[in-house]
């Protein structure tokens, strides 16, 4: 990432921050404040069919985003899921 984008990305983040408008006209947004981060210790407790991590016994660190698209008024709107597994149930 350039010096001009990271410029850029700090002054969109400070801007959602600040400015409690849904709906801004005609203003593409880098930062997007309509999500929901998680974190937790996730544990496979049951048997199943899958390799690797997932195998019964298998515990990590799951970081997780829950976002909705179609903000606007009389749109639908959908849900968004992105997630990461860490394989190790410490931060550090």
């Amino acid at each position: 990432m350039g010096l001009t984008t990271f410029v850029q990305l700090f002054n969109d983040a400070a801007q959602n921050l600040f400015d409690r408008r849904d709906i801004r006209l005609c203003y593409d947004k880098l930062i997007h404040a309509n999500g929901v981060c998680y974190t937790d210790i996730g544990k496979i407790t049951e048997d199943s069919p899958y390799t690797g991590y997932f195998t019964k016994g298998s515990e990590g660190l799951v970081f997780a985003r829950f976002s909705v698209a179609g903000i606007k008024r009389g749109d639908r709107r959908a849900l968004g899921l992105a997630g990461k597994v860490y394989p190790t149930p410490s931060v550090s």
